[in-house]
Order: C-alpha cells, then sequence, then structure tokens
C-alpha cells in the first residue's frame, strides 16, 4: 500500500505545528467544541486586539523651523492644542517668528508627514486677499517660498 502525501497537506502541517509549538491544548468543553486550532487563533486574536493601543485623537501636527540667524536654525515650540495649520498661519501672520523657513505637517498614526511649505504660504497670500495685514517677515516668506528659493 502506497501512502500518498500531497504538498498543500505537508505546508497545512507545518503551518499547524509553528503555530501551535510551545502551546498546550486546552482541556475545556468549550475549547473542544470549537476546535483547539481556532481557539488558538482566537486566542491570537484577542492579544492583538487587548495589547495594540488606539489612537485617542487622529490629528495632524504642524511645526515650523525658524531661522535665529546666529544663533541657528531651530523647530519652534508650540502648544499640542496650537499645532495645526491655522495656528502656524496666524503666528506668522502675527511676526512671531524670525524668519520661518519650512513648514512639515505630520501624522503618527498613519505614519507620514511632509513639507507644506508651499501650502502655507498659499494660505497667507488668501489672508492678504481677504484684507488681512503681512509683516515684512510674512512677506519675505512668500516671496522666498513662490520664487523656489533655497531654504538655506
Amino acid at each position: 500500500m502506497k501512502i500518498a502525501v500531497s504538498a498543500i497537506g505537508l505546508r497545512a502541517a507545518k503551518r499547524r505545528e509553528t503555530l501551535t509549538a510551545g502551546i498546550r491544548q486546552p482541556k475545556s468543553k468549550a475549547a473542544l467544541k470549537l476546535g483547539w486550532l481556532e481557539c488558538v487563533y482566537r486566542r491570537k486574536l484577542l492579544m492583538q486586539i487587548f495589547l495594540v493601543p488606539t489612537a485617542i485623537n487622529r490629528v495632524i501636527v504642524y511645526l515650523l523651523l525658524d531661522d535665529l540667524g546666529k544663533l541657528g536654525h531651530v523647530w519652534r515650540e508650540i502648544d499640542e492644542a496650537r499645532a495645526n495649520e491655522q495656528a502656524i498661519v496666524d503666528d506668522i501672520l502675527s511676526g512671531q517668528y524670525e524668519r520661518p523657513l519650512r513648514v512639515v505637517a505630520f501624522e503618527t498614526e498613519e505614519g507620514w508627514s511632509c513639507d507644506v511649505t508651499k501650502e502655507i504660504a498659499a494660505k497667507l497670500l488668501d489672508a492678504s486677499t481677504q484684507g488681512r495685514s503681512l509683516g515684512a517677515k510674512a512677506w519675505e516668506f512668500i516671496e522666498r517660498v513662490t520664487a523656489g528659493a533655497s531654504v538655506n
């Protein structure tokens, strides 16, 4: 009598061995009813659900790189509640930065970041057309960004 073993059957057996290595077979009636392997899958799923933290608030954070002259470039400190696009625009309009160089937005939950300097310059131009006054530092920022000048 020949015993034929399929490649699929061997792979499934190896996968089952890998998943169940080091885990004792449960003795409860519920575990036996569901099937031991299904219980292992459910246990792993529950561990993932309870061990992975969920985000409280998904927010996009904006930071500004400022040139302080002889002191160098610094990422300006900003309160967590104000680290948004509108606050950065308002701060540039009010002249709170020496020489804004770059604005970066990031979202840690989704794992992305991008340079939004041109978008902020466009928002400043929009504010200007809506009647808000722009200071010399804001105009210099807009001109440097829209002209494609180097940040350094």
